[in-house]
């Protein structure tokens, strides 16, 4: 079954999101910490953490680099 454009974002940001919440357990980092490696808010970890924001590809990129991960996109002709 093909999935919507809607799903396929969604589940990259949800793949990302784990990202920024596995790093920061496995280092044993609050969200405050995180925030301050990232340039931040503990608030907007929060938020990002709860999938309460849609955040953008420009941040999740500049955020991913400063935990050591690239962003990477691949056009894919259907």
């Amino acid at each position: 079954m093909k999935k919507t454009k809607e799903e396929t974002v969604e589940k990259a940001i949800n793949d990302v999101t784990s990202t920024f919440i596995n790093y920061r357990k496995e280092n044993n980092l609050k969200q405050r910490d995180l925030a301050n490696i990232i340039g931040t808010t503990q608030q907007a970890i929060s938020r990002l953490e709860k999938k309460g924001i849609n955040p953008s590809i420009n941040f999740l990129e500049k955020a991913l680099e400063k935990i050591g991960y690239k962003m990477e996109f691949k056009k894919i002709k259907e």
